[in-house]
């Protein structure tokens, strides 16, 4: 999993603006050959936008994942622990 702050339209952020531009998280869950299983685009970065992430991703693979490897941002176990509830 990671994520990236973007310049997007769909999901503005109340905090961050720039410009004209409207900032998001994009949070991407990967598999181990690197394609993109499930993306999410949210206003905040947050454990529930991880977790919704990490929704779509079970949704479309049809599994939960064994292993999540993350660059240890604290939503990220916070996340994938209360997804296994």
């Amino acid at each position: 999993m990671d994520e990236k702050f973007t310049p997007h339209k769909r999901v503005p952020s109340k905090r961050w603006k720039r410009g004209k531009r409207k900032w998001a998280y994009q949070i991407m869950v990967l598999d181990s050959k690197g394609n993109v299983v499930a993306s999410y685009l949210a206003p905040e970065r947050s454990t529930e936008a991880v977790k919704e992430a990490l929704r779509r991703a079970k949704e479309e693979a049809g599994f939960p994942p064994d292993i999540v490897v993350t660059d240890k941002y604290n939503a990220y176990d916070r996340g994938v622990v209360l997804r296994q509830v």
